[in-house]
């Protein structure tokens, strides 16, 4: 193995820019996922995944999208709209708003 490898990247400690709850969207500069702890504060570290399939996530103007379905973000939240959208978060991958996340940034 590399001598000069961290971490697989796949989970990230950053810093929180408001309240962040465990299990939530969150979008931090150019970096997103779901948190996996949560930050009372501003400032406060938190751990965020970035990779992964997730359910019970909010999901605007989600209907009976099906799989394969390309899944937003805007201004930290999710969304089907594509129109001004920070980039693509993922895509759905099953019934009811399954999301895979995309691991890529974008």
């Amino acid at each position: 193995m590399a001598a000069n490898l961290v971490k697989d990247g796949n989970r990230l400690t950053v810093v929180a820019t408001g309240e962040v709850t465990s299990g939530s969207f969150v979008a931090v500069g150019a970096l997103f996922g779901i948190a996996l702890t949560c930050a009372a504060k501003s400032g406060d570290e938190f751990e965020l995944s970035v990779g992964g399939v997730w359910d019970g996530l909010s999901i605007a103007t989600l209907n009976d999208e099906s799989t394969g379905t390309v899944v937003y973000h805007k201004d930290g939240a999710l969304t089907l709209v594509a129109d001004a959208a920070d980039g693509v978060a993922g895509v759905l991958v099953g019934p009811g708003g399954l999301l895979r996340l995309n691991p890529s940034f974008g």
